[in-house]
C-alpha cells in the first residue's frame, strides 16, 4: 500500500484533475463530505467544488497553497474502491483532515487502484493543518489503518532466520 502527498495549490486544480476523471468514465466519487450546504445539492459541479474550498480556505489568508491532494494506491487490484475508500477515510482522520470538506474520487484506469483525497490545508478554525514531518506520518498512519508494525515483522523474521544454519550469507539471503 503507497501513499503519496501531491502538489499543493492555491486554485483547487485536484478537483478538476478528479472531476474530469469522473465525466471521462475513468473515476468515480466515493465520498463527498463536510461541503456544508453543497451535500444535500442533486447535482454539485466542479466550479462549486472549488468555490466552497476556496472560501472554507480564506479563513487563514497567510497560507498561500491551500490545496490537499493526496492518493492512496494498492497493487494492482488487490483492494476495491469501498475497501479503498473506507482507508482513505481512516487516513485522512488520522493526518487532520476528517472534519474538514473533502471528496474521495477511486481510480481504476490503471493497473493499480488507487483513490484521490482533496481537502484544504486550512481547518474549521482557520488554522493550517500540521504539516511537520507529512510524508512520514503519512506512511505511518497508513501502516496503523492496515494494522502493520514492519518492526514486528522484521524481527519474526530474523528468529526464524535464526532457526536455520546457514554456510553462507548468500545461503541466508535466499531464504
Amino acid at each position: 500500500m503507497t501513499v503519496k502527498i501531491l502538489s499543493s495549490t492555491s486554485t483547487f486544480k485536484g478537483v478538476s484533475y478528479n472531476t474530469n476523471k469522473m465525466q471521462s468514465g475513468k473515476g468515480e466519487l466515493m465520498k463527498f463530505k463536510n461541503f456544508g450546504y453543497l451535500q444535500s445539492a442533486q447535482k454539485v459541479s466542479p466550479a462549486e467544488m472549488k468555490t466552497f474550498l476556496k472560501v472554507h480556505s480564506n479563513r487563514n489568508t497567510r497560507v498561500q497553497t491551500k490545496q490537499f491532494h493526496a492518493m492512496i494506491s494498492c497493487k494492482e487490484r488487490e483492494y476495491n474502491k469501498k475497501e479503498l475508500t473506507k482507508m482513505a477515510e481512516k487516513w485522512l482522520e488520522k493526518m487532520g483532515y476528517g472534519n474538514n470538506p473533502f471528496l474521495i474520487v477511486f481510480h481504476g484506469d490503471t493497473k493499480n487502484n488507487h483513490v484521490h483525497m482533496v481537502s484544504s490545508r486550512i481547518g474549521k478554525d482557520g488554522k493550517k493543518i500540521n504539516d511537520s514531518m507529512e510524508r512520514i506520518r503519512a506512511q505511518k498512519c497508513m501502516l496503523e489503518i492496515m494494522e502493520r508494525n514492519p518492526a514486528q515483522e522484521c524481527r519474526k523474521i530474523l528468529d526464524q532466520l535464526k532457526s536455520f544454519s546457514f554456510s553462507t550469507l548468500n545461503q541466508a539471503k535466499l531464504y
